[in-house]
C-alpha cells in the first residue's frame, strides 16, 4: 500500500468584496467578484471572472493564478498549467503561482520541475508553510524521505496548525520506522478531527508497526468505515492483523468486498489472504520486470506471504520473506517499514 499523501491544497489570495460591481469595472473588481465566486463554489462563475479579469489586464497575475486553480480543480490539466505560465510570465516572483504550478508538476510526474518551483518559492518567502509541505510531498514521492521529514518539520513551526503537513510527517515516519512519532502526528489530527480516515488509517498502520495489532485493528476498523472508497488495501491489512489476533470475524466481509474488485493485483493479493491463491502463484503474478511498480507489488507480496508464514508457525520462512520485502527498496510501500519491523522482532536464523 502506497503511503497515503495529503496535499496542502492551492493558494489562493484573498480580497476585500464590493458589494456589487460600478458600471465603469477594472480587472481588480472582477478579481474580487471570482474569489468570492469561488467561495460560494460558484466555480464556473469565478472562471468567468477571472477570464474577463484577464481580458481587461492581459497581466493579471493574481487572475491567472486563481484561473489556474480551479482549472486544475475541474481537471483542465493543460489550462492550468497555461494559466501558471502566464502568471509566472508576468510576475517571476509569484509565491502562490509557483505553489501552485510545483503541485501541478508533481502530480504530472515532473519531480525536478515540480522541485525546482517550490525552492524557488521557498526562496523568495523561506516560512512558506505551504510550499515547504509540498516540496516534503515532491522529496517523499523521489524517495527521499529524510529530506521530506525536514520540509514539513519547517511547514509545522511555519504554521503549527498546518493539517496535511501532520498527516504527512506521521507517513513519512512510518516509511522511516519511527512509529511511535508517527503515532503522535496522528493523534495531533484526531483530536481536532475525530472522523479523520486518513489519520485512523496512518496510526493503524503504525500501530502494526510497534507490534500493537489490537490497537491497530480498532484504527483500521474506523478507517475502513470513514473511507469514501472501497478502502481495499486497509482492508487486506486488517485481514492479516486479525488473523495475528486469531480472530477471522472479518474474512467473509472481505470475501464480500473482493467481488466488486476487478480482476487484478488487489484482487490477487484477496485471493492469497483468503485460502484461494497459493504463496508459489501470488509471487508468480508480480512479473518479472524490474520497474517500480513491480517492486512494488513484491514488497506487498512478500510482506503478505511472510505473515502468513508466521501463523502459520514458520519464522525461518518468514523472516526470509520479510528480508526480500525490505530489499526491494520501496519505501514508499508501509509494507516495507512493516516488513523491516516484523524481521527485527524475529530471532535470527541459525
Amino acid at each position: 500500500m502506497r503511503l497515503l499523501v495529503f496535499h496542502p491544497g492551492f493558494a489562493f489570495l484573498i480580497f476585500s468584496l464590493p458589494a456589487t460591481l460600478a458600471a465603469q469595472t477594472t480587472s481588480d473588481d472582477f478579481v474580487r467578484r471570482g474569489f468570492a465566486r469561488e467561495r460560494q463554489r460558484d466555480y464556473d462563475g469565478a472562471i468567468a471572472d477571472f477570464t474577463k479579469a484577464i481580458e481587461l489586464d492581459s497581466r493579471s497575475f493574481d487572475a491567472f493564478t486563481a484561473r489556474g486553480a480551479l482549472r486544475r480543480a475541474k481537471g483542465d490539466v493543460a489550462g492550468a498549467t497555461a494559466d501558471y505560465d502566464r502568471a509566472l510570465a508576468a510576475n517571476p516572483n509569484h509565491i502562490l503561482a509557483l505553489n501552485n504550478r510545483g503541485n501541478l508538476r508533481r502530480d504530472r510526474g515532473d519531480l525536478d520541475g515540480a522541485m525546482a518551483d517550490l525552492n524557488r518559492a521557498i526562496a523568495i518567502k523561506p516560512d512558506y508553510a505551504n510550499a515547504l509541505a509540498n516540496r516534503g510531498v515532491t522529496a517523499a514521492a523521489r524517495g527521499d524521505f529524510k529530506a521530506a521529514l525536514a520540509d514539513y518539520d519547517r511547514a509545522i513551526d511555519a504554521n503549527p496548525d498546518h493539517r496535511a503537513a501532520y498527516i504527512n510527517r506521521g507517513n513519512t515516519r512510518t516509511a522511516l520506522g519511527d512509529f511511535g512519532g508517527a503515532i503522535d502526528d496522528f493523534d495531533h489530527e484526531l483530536q481536532i478531527n475525530p472522523t479523520a480516515g486518513p489519520a485512523f488509517a496512518g496510526r493503524g498502520v503504525a500501530r502494526v508497526g510497534l507490534g500493537d495489532y489490537s490497537g491497530a485493528a480498532g484504527d483500521l476498523d474506523r478507517a475502513i468505515d470513514l473511507a469514501k472508497d472501497d478502502a481495499a488495501y486497509l482492508r487486506l491489512l486488517r485481514c492479516v492483523i486479525l488473523r495475528r489476533l486469531h480472530r477471522d470475524d472479518r474474512q467473509s466481509e472481505l470475501i464480500l468486498a473482493m467481488t466488486t474488485w476487478p480482476n487484478g493485483w488487489l484482487r490477487s493479493v484477496g485471493r492469497f489472504l483468503t485460502g484461494d491463491l497459493s504463496e508459489p502463484d501470488l509471487l508468480a503474478a508480480v512479473g518479472t520486470t524490474d520497474t517500480r511498480s513491480s517492486r512494488g507489488r513484491r514488497c506487498e507480496a512478500c510482506y503478505f506471504a511472510g505473515m502468513l508464514r508466521l501463523l502459520r508457525g514458520e519464522p525461518g520462512a518468514a523472516r526470509e520473506l520479510f528480508a526480500r520485502s525490505v530489499a526491494t527498496g520501496e519505501a514508499g510501500f508501509s509494507e516495507l517499514a512493516l516488513a523491516r519491523a516484523e524481521f527485527a522482532r524475529l530471532p535470527a536464523s541459525r
